[in-house]
């Protein structure tokens, strides 16, 4: 409470420079500015989807490495130590997969690149439910890891240009969209683990890449 306070205080006195309105620009109110943020966006199917493209991202981060987590020590067997070092080597590509995104992404088509990174996906998940020891399950987590890294940033940067200059509105949507998923599939795929096992549950997270693949747009070159 004092460092924002202290922060309060310094931003008091601060002069910030007026914006003026240009000429012949008519007056709005917030709400009127709102709705028409919201209306643009709302027009722009190809936003919503690349939204839901980096919404399908979140579901591989900290959920799926909870479900793995579980899966790699009731259905595969493995050690605690054994299952940190599995998670380990998804980390370790997921770090790998932003060096190499950072060099991809100004040569090569988005929607094509998180095509090629959908289908990776896809193959190390199903690597991960055929994994019958820790190296196997080390390898397709590595995989995960490296071809799931790009998804967000690279479906919410697309998201961003669908909007220019209405960062605020894309991560409202962001959000309003993203809330029900959060909180609602955890349990989900909890229950489907409970009931059917924790391959099933698993099994729906490898569900992410397949509609990523079917979301994604037509490459643009």
């Amino acid at each position: 409470m004092a460092l924002w306070l202290g922060l309060a205080a310094l931003l008091w006195h601060q002069r910030f420079p007026r914006v003026e309105r240009a000429p012949g620009a008519t007056s709005r109110t917030p709400w009127q500015e709102v709705r028409g943020n919201l209306r643009a966006a709302l027009g722009k199917p190809l936003l919503l989807r690349w939204l839901a493209v980096a919404l399908l991202a979140s579901l591989l981060d900290e959920i799926f490495l909870s479900f793995a987590g579980l899966y790699l020590r009731d259905a595969v067997g493995l050690a605690p130590a054994a299952v940190s070092l599995a998670l380990g080597a998804g980390l370790a590509g997921s770090m790998l997969g932003l060096l190499v995104l950072d060099r991809l992404v100004s040569r090569v088509d988005p929607a094509r690149l998180l095509r090629w990174a959908s289908l990776a996906t896809l193959a190390g998940l199903l690597g991960l439910l055929a994994a019958h020891s820790g190296w196997g399950a080390a390898a397709a987590l590595f995989v995960v890891g490296f071809s799931a890294a790009s998804w967000y940033p690279v479906a919410k940067g697309e998201a961003y240009r669908m909007l220019p200059g209405r960062s605020g509105m894309v991560q409202a949507l962001s959000v309003v969209l993203g809330t029900p998923v959060n909180v609602g599939v955890p349990p989900l795929i909890g229950f489907a683990a409970g009931w059917l096992g924790i391959t099933a549950g698993l099994g729906l997270l490898s569900l992410a890449p397949i509609l990523a693949l079917l979301l994604l747009p037509q490459s643009r070159r």
